[in-house]
């Protein structure tokens, strides 16, 4: 399955169209409104499972990304280093992802993005859950660079947003009317 940006943009547009049976237009609210739209907790858990505790081989995780791993970590379940094409897919997935956000959006304007880390959603390796359990490194060791971190992924979220911040820093500065 090679990831569009239609997929990443799905449950939005299941908001939309849930807004539209009911006379609303959630784009345009967005658009003409001078509203932001920000996808929160967004990620891919790499599981199949509701339990969490089974990884998917491949592209199937994509059809579930709020299921993850969800067990302290062992690599016999880290479905990205232990399968190559849930790797492959993951890859795809951010790589489609961030492409739609620098765009600002692809069928809707996407203003913010905020990834969800823990456990095996957390491809950057950012919170404890997700790394190694492991009684000899202290909080201050944070953030340990194995678990569920996948190194090509955290260097693609760091080229995106020096970018992005280049882009911010000589954007026209937008202001929104308080209501």
């Amino acid at each position: 399955m090679n990831v569009q940006p239609k997929h990443i943009e799905s449950g939005v547009a299941k908001v939309q169209a849930e807004f539209m049976a009911m006379g609303i237009n959630f784009k345009d609210i967005i658009i003409k409104g001078n509203k932001m739209l920000i996808y929160n907790e967004f990620a891919l858990g790499g599981g199949v499972s509701e339990c969490g505790d089974t990884p998917g081989k491949g592209p199937e995780i994509g059809f579930y990304p709020w299921l993850g791993i969800t067990t302290p970590y062992t690599a016999e379940m880290d479905p990205f280093k232990r399968y190559a094409d849930a790797k492959k897919f993951l890859l795809n997935y951010y790589t489609t992802t961030l492409n739609v956000l620098s765009k600002g959006g692809d069928s809707f304007p996407v203003h913010q993005a905020y990834l969800w880390n823990v456990v095996s959603w957390d491809v950057q390796g950012i919170h404890t859950a997700s790394a190694l359990w492991n009684t000899d490194v202290e909080q201050g060791d944070w953030p340990v660079r194995n678990g569920f971190a996948v190194q090509e992924v955290i260097d693609m979220i760091k080229v995106h947003n020096a970018k992005t911040a280049r882009r911010a820093e000589r954007a026209p500065r937008i202001s929104f009317s308080k209501p």
